[in-house]
């Protein structure tokens, strides 16, 4: 039997405007999993991606106006400059998979690659090490806003940091990366023309076919047809051999008649 699987994609068609008829600024780059850059004035971390091959279907989670720290108990505090403002990060102490981290004052701990709100900010640990021999140090991708975008639910997303908007928009991503673009205006509000989502129809032939089976069935009820007209032509024929057998038996005269018969012929 045949499947037809049929894939129904969404392709992101935006434009973009600025609000004073000035030129949107846009750039894009690619971003590793687990660490941070500044893509057009605005930091942006990667702290999850995913792509399915077979389905073309892929996401990201990212933190916004985002910076990747290393920071130890040597190096403790440090101050982290972001475009919303700046913030005093601190390590208080670490395990293999939890690290005690200090945001404006504020002291949690975090664990290993699950995302935490500390003093106002998204902190993700990606590495620690607490070993004895080492100084004890963390690996941090922090931000202050998380989103999520994928190509199958919303693959952009507007956001404002400080006074100023940007659109954000996940071109593609691997199970190692993404890549981003972000778009700006310089002296005023950027806005969206949305055009209308094109759907693209991908079919993908496993293996379905309608008329096979119609035809399967169809054979099938005629072998049954014939098995059943056969069954009848055979009983018929069984029905008459027996009526004419015992025509027959009935024909013939029985030994102890024909014995009779002999001895009336003997004496006579």
């Amino acid at each position: 039997m045949i499947l037809i699987t049929i894939i129904l994609l969404q392709f992101v068609s935006a434009k973009f405007i600025c609000q004073n008829n000035e030129e949107v600024i846009t750039d894009q780059d690619e971003v590793d999993i687990n660490s941070a850059r500044i893509i057009n004035s605005l930091g942006i971390g990667v702290i999850e991606t995913d792509e399915v091959g077979v389905l073309r279907k892929f996401d990201a989670t990212l933190l916004i106006d985002s910076a990747k720290v290393v920071i130890s108990n040597q190096t403790s505090p440090q101050t982290i400059d972001l475009l919303t403002k700046s913030y005093i990060i601190g390590f208080v102490n670490s395990t293999s998979t939890t690290a005690k981290i200090t945001v404006e004052g504020n002291s949690k701990e975090v664990e290993k690659e699950t995302p935490i709100e500390i003093g106002g900010l998204t902190v993700f640990l990606v590495q620690t090490d607490s070993s004895e021999t080492d100084t004890p140090n963390a690996k941090l991708v922090v931000g202050t806003k998380q989103i999520f975008l994928s190509n199958y639910e919303k693959q952009y997303e507007k956001v404002e940091v400080a006074n100023k908007t940007f659109f954000i928009t996940l071109y593609s991503s691997s199970d190692s990366n993404a890549i981003l673009t972000v778009s700006k205006c310089e002296k005023s509000h950027i806005t969206e023309i949305a055009d209308e989502p094109k759907e693209n129809e991908d079919v993908n032939i496993t293996e379905t076919n309608e008329t096979n089976v119609e035809e399967n069935v169809t054979q099938t009820n005629e072998r049954e047809e014939v098995n059943v007209t056969e069954e009848q032509n055979i009983t018929e024929n069984n029905t008459e051999n027996k009526t004419s057998g015992t025509s027959v038996e009935e024909a013939k005269p029985s030994i102890f008649k024909r014995f009779w018969n002999w001895l009336k012929n003997l004496f006579n």
